[in-house]
């Protein structure tokens, strides 16, 4: 892990360094007309500025009717929507909020009604699959009342009162084409899942997530956490036949060079995990499908350089940084699975600068994989506060061995066809079919 860290430090900088000068260029393209009163500042103008100043706050952000609309999917989620529903109407204004019920066979449209307007609460008779069910809301309620922003959020997702303030601060910009918000796992301490989830959501945004923004090439527009600028999603295409939307939205972002994605770690929302590791898998692989899926579809790795006529115009980082981590991913997954069965049968056998040879050789390449692993550990229960991290860590290698089994299954299932042949109630095989992991309730 502590050398994939480095690997793809290198790489981003040797191939991003220039996206520095770009940002510093950005103009603002909000428009006065309709942002006029979107921003109140909280007492005397003057004043605020100064504080900002001297303390770095910012003011509070107020937005009006009809400037961001929030969509949330939702399928059976009764045990979670209420509080989802509670965090979204303290950002966003009721009218703006919409719930997509894809035939829900529980209370989940019931109790979005206690929460929104009634026109608001959109129920699906049928089965659409997440990825058409918004695409339905967006073609039909957000695009025609032309909001100028979108967010799209789980419904197991919970959102901080800044969030949305602190997106816009940054989708302000002309070359932003969408800002994705910081993702928490929703801390259960006595669930594994949990604790392992805050262990790799810290260590992937605090190092991979930031340099993927800063040299823009971020691989995923989390489905749960993502501020679109509307004209950018009415040029991008929804293909229901992928396991997820967010993986297929990103990477025509990418390829149509429709603007920067940018991640926004002041932007939080916190999402509830699976409790049970048969969940955990399903949730998994449908995740590691739908990345595989964009790989393929949008030959992510093998465009190396921006075209335009025929002549290269820039380095592709996507393409480059993409390529570097999964070979040195995929090494690290070797390695996990190569030392258990070398410790039983010994091989001459010359890893780098380790020669593997004895079993006392093979004890000192596990005692560097556990110690990547506690130490990595260390630092996220110390950035968390959380030191449940540090102490459930000796069991994350359990769960990393099936995250590899779960990676392999993914990988051998898209070479073997594109997309999955699932079928709806409706009897249709191109949807994005989706079923929430058993779910607990949140208060």
């Amino acid at each position: 892990m502590l050398y994939t860290v480095g690997f793809v430090i290198l790489a981003c900088i040797a191939a991003g360094g220039f996206g520095w000068l770009a940002e510093r260029r950005r103009r603002a393209d909000l428009a006065p007309s309709r942002l006029a009163g979107a921003v109140e500042l909280s007492g005397h103008v003057g004043r605020a500025r100064g504080l900002r100043r001297w303390f770095g706050r910012q003011p509070a952000l107020v937005i009006p009717p009809g400037v961001c609309a929030a969509v949330i999917p939702a399928h059976n989620e009764e045990a979670v929507i209420a509080a989802t529903l509670r965090s979204v109407v303290q950002v966003w204004q009721r009218e703006d909020v919409f719930v997509f019920c894809d035939n829900c066979s529980d209370r989940t449209a019931e109790i979005a009604r206690r929460y929104l307007p009634e026109a608001n609460v959109l129920v699906g008779e049928r089965q659409f699959g997440k990825s058409r069910g918004l695409e339905h809301v967006l073609s039909n309620h957000v695009f025609p009342r032309e909001y100028v922003y979108v967010s799209v959020i789980d419904a197991d997702t919970t959102v901080d009162p800044a969030f949305l303030q602190n997106t816009l601060q940054v989708l302000r910009y002309t070359d932003i084409a969408c800002a994705v918000g910081q993702v928490r796992s929703r801390w259960h301490a006595n669930n594994l899942i949990s604790v392992y989830r805050t262990y790799v959501y810290t260590l992937w945004q605090l190092i991979y997530k930031r340099l993927q923004s800063y040299t823009n090439s971020v691989t995923i527009a989390s489905g749960c956490s993502t501020t679109w600028k509307t004209r950018v999603l009415k040029q991008l295409t929804f293909d229901h036949r992928m396991s997820t939307e967010d993986f297929s939205l990103t990477m025509q972002v990418h390829r149509q060079r429709l603007g920067k994605i940018k991640y926004v770690p002041s932007a939080v929302v916190a999402t509830q995990d699976p409790f049970t590791i048969d969940s955990y898998q399903r949730q998994m692989y449908r995740w590691d499908r739908a990345w595989w899926e964009s790989v393929r579809r949008y030959q992510v790795g093998l465009r190396w350089f921006h075209m335009r006529n025929g002549l290269p115009t820039g380095v592709s980082v996507l393409d480059i940084s993409t390529v570097l981590l999964t070979l040195d991913i995929a090494v690290y997954m070797l390695t996990v699975l190569a030392l258990p069965v070398l410790l039983i049968h010994p091989v001459q056998l010359h890893v780098w600068f380790f020669d593997v040879q004895s079993r006392s050789a093979v004890l000192h390449l596990f005692a560097w994989q556990y110690g990547s692993v506690l130490l990595t550990a260390l630092v996220v229960s110390f950035v968390t506060r959380r030191p449940r991290v540090l102490y459930y860590s000796p069991l994350f290698l359990f769960l990393l061995y099936v995250d590899i089994i779960v990676t392999f299954r993914a990988v051998g299932s898209t070479v073997r066809s594109q997309y999955q042949q699932l079928k709806t109630a409706a009897g249709n095989t191109d949807a994005s079919i989706w079923t929430s992991p058993e779910r607990r309730q949140e208060v």
